[in-house]
C-alpha cells in the first residue's frame, strides 16, 4: 500500500486582510502491488502561504510580552492594521528563556513585514498601545528564508530596529 499526504490551508480573509489560517494534512492510500511506482498529483494553484518562524529571547519576551508581525505589499499598499497581527506561540524553551512564534505569510497579498514586540494581551485590534516598543528592520520576504532569530536587546526608537539572523527554521 503506497501513501501520499497533502497539506492544504483553510484560510479566512476580510477585505484582503487574512484574519486567520489553519493549516492541516491528510493522506490518501491506494493498493497497488509493491513493483509498481504510482504518483498522485493533485494541480492546485502555486504555492503562496508559507509559515515564517519568529524566535524572541527572555528580554523580548519580559512583563508576557508577545509578538506580532505586520505585514504590507510595497506594490499594492495592502498592509495590516499597525501593530499587526499577533503570531501563534509553537513553543516555549526554558532552558534557553525564548519562545519561538509562528504565522503563515500569503504572499498573493504581501510581500513585506516586520515583527513587533507586543502586549501580551494584545487582541489584533490595531491598538497603538499594544506596541512596546521594540521591533526588528523591515524584511523583504524571501521563499528561502523562514527563521529570524531576535539579536540584542535594543528598544526601538525611531531609528534603530532591533537586529535579527535570517535562516531556515530547523524542522523543514
Amino acid at each position: 500500500m503506497k501513501s501520499k499526504k497533502y497539506s492544504l490551508f483553510i484560510m479566512l480573509s476580510l477585505l484582503g486582510v487574512t484574519l486567520f489560517t489553519i493549516p492541516f494534512s491528510f493522506s490518501t492510500y491506494v493498493n497497488v502491488p509493491s513493483d509498481i511506482e504510482i504518483d498522485i498529483n493533485v494541480s492546485s494553484e502555486e504555492q503562496h502561504i508559507y509559515r515564517i518562524y519568529f524566535q524572541d529571547a527572555a528580554w523580548w519576551k519580559s512583563d508576557y510580552a508577545s509578538t506580532a508581525i505586520h505585514m504590507w505589499n510595497s506594490t499594492t499598499g495592502a498592509e495590516t492594521d499597525f501593530p499587526g497581527i499577533k503570531m501563534n506561540l509553537l513553543e516555549y524553551n526554558s532552558a534557553e528563556d525564548y519562545n519561538i512564534w509562528y504565522y503563515d505569510f500569503d504572499t498573493s497579498i504581501y510581500d513585506s513585514f516586520l515583527f513587533i514586540r507586543v502586549d501580551g494581551n494584545y487582541a489584533n485590534d490595531g491598538n497603538d498601545a499594544a506596541d512596546w516598543n521594540a521591533r526588528t528592520s523591515d524584511i523583504t520576504f524571501d521563499k528561502d528564508i523562514n527563521y529570524y532569530i531576535i539579536g540584542s536587546k535594543c528598544w526601538f526608537d525611531g531609528l534603530y530596529p532591533a537586529s535579527y539572523t535570517a535562516t531556515t527554521y530547523p524542522n523543514n
